[in-house]
């Protein structure tokens, strides 16, 4: 039976069912069921070599890497914050056709309202990686590994930290699929392993780039 041929509530209702199939933008603040206790590990395990990765690119470019942790925790928040508005729109006004075009002129607002929860979560973030790289310091380790570990904290802090779920939701999106299929799962983990490798090369190689400066900070 198609649209035209129901009544006008039940066709309303297929619509709404096929925009939430082609768009899933409220699947993300839907409560789901405990996923398996393996498909969270794998969910761990994948976190856990990304904030790796995310620390050897920190040990190769530290402000390079500052920048992009900072654009892409504000960009991901900002997207989550407009996602969220338009399931709560279409929640009480339904489907409407402009909704595409509404996500796009109130991005700039969403933009502005993530400022503040970027500064909260990336300062939070940075304050522990920031004891981790004083802790390896102090146990007199180098440069590189110095910032592999305040690096690698900072990750894990960004996942776990005040105001991550909006960090997370869009990254999840991607992850929670990858973990529920061992073999993509563990194709995606060989390419982070294999980019973390790279940049571990490239540090060997060529020692800690502090660009745009040519020196860190206290001369490292």
């Amino acid at each position: 039976m198609c649209s035209s041929d129901l009544p006008p509530a039940a066709a309303m209702a297929r619509m709404e069912e096929q925009f939430d199939q082609a768009w899933d933008l409220e699947q993300a603040f839907v409560a789901q069921p405990k996923p398996p206790l393996a498909e969270r590990l794998r969910r761990w395990t994948a976190v856990g070599l990304g904030a790796v990765a995310l620390g050897a690119g920190f040990a190769a470019a530290p402000w390079v890497a500052t920048a992009v942790v900072v654009l892409a925790v504000w960009l991901l928040r900002a997207g989550s914050l407009a996602a969220s508005a338009v399931a709560s729109r279409r929640t009480v006004r339904g489907v409407k056709w402009y909704d595409g075009l509404r996500w796009v002129t109130t991005s700039p607002w969403h933009l502005l309202r993530a400022v503040t929860g970027t500064v909260v979560l990336v300062s939070w973030s940075a304050g522990l990686g920031v004891a981790a790289g004083l802790l390896a310091y102090a146990l007199a380790l180098d440069v590189p590994t110095t910032l592999l570990a305040g690096g690698a904290t900072l990750g894990v802090a960004l996942w776990s930290g005040p105001g991550s779920s909006r960090f997370r939701s869009p990254l999840s999106r991607v992850l929670d699929p990858l973990a529920r299929r061992p073999v993509a799962w563990l194709l995606t983990c060989a390419l982070v392993l294999a980019v973390a490798a790279g940049l571990g090369v490239l540090v060997a190689g060529n020692g800690v780039a502090w660009f745009p400066w040519t020196t860190g900070p206290f001369d490292l």
